[in-house]
């Protein structure tokens, strides 16, 4: 099957989604389907960061040109059908707001190719609360008859599937999580990959990692406050590594910490790729994010898969963690967020039972292979 992606941009810095689309169509690559990716920014700088991927190699890439930062006219654009790959046969949108993924499906519609939408969460209320008015306007404009046009919306999990039905999106609903394509024995022999910093402050004594966005949404605030209030009563030496691009709230991010007593203990060490960020997270003792939203994070199901137990807030809308026993899930509160760091230092058997738990809950629901074919059979049956 010729299966065309779309997204504004594949910067690992932009967060999950740019990581998500690479990687299941690597996954449908491997199952033998020709699989091109299309993207503003010249996507192939940026293959590097992905090189870690299995099928990664095996894809195409398209470059489009972006004239301005924010195109809006493309808002209103269906001619990049001349973008497209010789007998496309669908496209898998990913991101609703972005001005290069309407434009595409506007696109195919007009050359009669079936597509979906991915919203990745940007369809959530807390995400539609955000510059409300403009989206209200965008989905008003047209945006809204884009998606119902879909061939089907795919949402990660039923929170989202909830969520996308609240703004009136009447095309078929369908639940395909994000996945997973490495294993714990391929992770174990990553070594070697850390500088020389991050691996003195990994073996100085137990690490909490964040390694996400530095952004607001990802309750940072929480976190760091949390930690503040567990550290009397975290083991000695206990440190909290916070890993991840971005820029725009690092100002207020590090006010707080400047304001704590724990901020010896804070270290922010800037964005980790590849085998690298494999390594970091397969040797910390932990794994938290605080967010107050999530789409379907991959950071967490990379966690699962390093072996590393997760500390995460209900709104990153992950209930198998908890239903498995495969994780702690706490609300937005800073003392039960420290409470729960205090229990897990302090419980050694709790942290073997969440590690088997979550390895067995990842190779069973979340391996991309999986995935990438659940993708293909609604591909050709809607």
């Amino acid at each position: 099957m010729n299966i065309l992606h779309v997204i504004d941009s594949l910067n690992p810095a932009d967060g999950g989604p740019p990581s998500v689309v690479v990687q299941l169509a690597s996954a449908q690559a491997l199952l033998g389907h020709r699989v091109h990716i299309m993207s503003f920014n010249n996507p192939v700088q940026f293959l590097p960061k992905y090189a870690h991927i299995k099928g990664s190699d095996k894809l195409q890439f398209i470059d489009v040109p972006q004239t301005r930062k924010a195109p809006i006219d493309l808002f209103f654009t269906s001619d990049l059908h001349k973008y497209f790959p010789s007998n496309t046969e669908f496209i898998h949108g990913h991101g609703n707001w972005y001005p290069l993924v309407i434009a595409t499906c506007r696109s195919a519609r007009k050359a009669n190719i079936p597509y979906t939408i991915a919203p990745h969460g940007m369809l959530d209320h807390w995400c539609m609360q955000q510059k409300k008015l403009k989206k209200s306007i965008s989905l008003k404009l047209g945006l809204r008859n884009i998606l119902n046009k879909s061939a089907f919306i795919h949402c990660l999990n039923k929170h989202e599937t909830i969520e996308v039905a609240k703004n009136q999106i009447t095309a078929p609903l369908k639940t395909i999580p994000n996945g997973i394509d490495l294993t714990y024995d391929e992770i174990e022999n990553i070594t070697g990959t850390l500088d020389q910093s991050i691996s003195h402050l990994l073996n100085s004594g137990p690490t909490i990692l964040f390694l996400s966005r530095i952004h607001y949404k990802k309750g940072l605030d929480y976190l760091v406050n949390s930690f503040d209030k567990a550290l009397p009563n975290l083991p000695s030496g206990t440190n909290l590594i916070i890993a991840g691009p971005g820029s725009n709230y690092l100002n207020e991010l590090n006010t707080i910490i400047n304001s704590l007593n724990a901020k010896p203990h804070i270290h922010l060490i800037g964005p980790v790729y590849g085998s690298a960020k494999f390594e970091l997270i397969r040797k910390a003792s932990c794994f938290a994010l605080t967010s107050r939203q999530e789409g379907f994070s991959v950071a967490i199901l990379e966690a699962l898969t390093c072996k590393t137990p997760v500390i995460v807030s209900h709104d990153c809308h992950f209930p198998e963690l908890e239903q498995h026993n495969a994780g702690i899930c706490v609300p937005l509160d800073t003392d039960i967020i420290a409470q729960a760091l205090v229990n897990f230092f302090n419980d050694p058997q709790l942290a073997q039972t969440l590690q088997a738990n979550a390895y067995n809950l990842v190779n069973a629901q979340y391996q991309w292979r999986h995935i990438a074919q659940t993708c293909i059979d609604l591909y050709t049956t809607n």
